[in-house]
């Protein structure tokens, strides 16, 4: 028997709660976890941690194009520059290790003389 049934069958069993609800509940929450990059409201936003953010712009929204954290006292910093960034965002998600944050800078190697 399967993880996912035995734990419907043994919440539905305890709980009072239907087993289609259960079923909804573990999809609900298995999509969630493989959609990590969703956008999120703010109110569920972690510390200390990279994120994207999403901020409210005259024609409706705009993503920073830079990593951001939420320092222990609830200030916004740019990740890569470590200074405050006075923002209000209205969502955001996780920052992908592997997007680029700014254009390759193409580096010559020096000609000996």
């Amino acid at each position: 028997m399967s993880d996912v049934v035995l734990t419907r069958r043994v919440l539905a069993r305890g709980s009072g709660v239907t087993s289609g609800s259960v079923k909804n509940w573990i999809e609900r929450a298995i999509a969630a976890m493989t959609r990590p990059f969703a956008w999120r409201p703010m109110t569920t936003a972690p510390f200390n941690r990279n994120l994207k953010l999403r901020i409210a712009d005259d024609g409706g929204a705009l993503t920073l194009p830079f990593p951001c954290r939420r320092t222990n006292g609830g200030h916004w910093i740019n990740a890569d520059l470590g200074t405050a960034i006075p923002i209000d965002p209205i969502g955001w998600c996780i920052w992908r290790q592997s997007e680029p944050v700014y254009a390759p800078i193409p580096v010559r190697p020096r000609r000996r003389r």
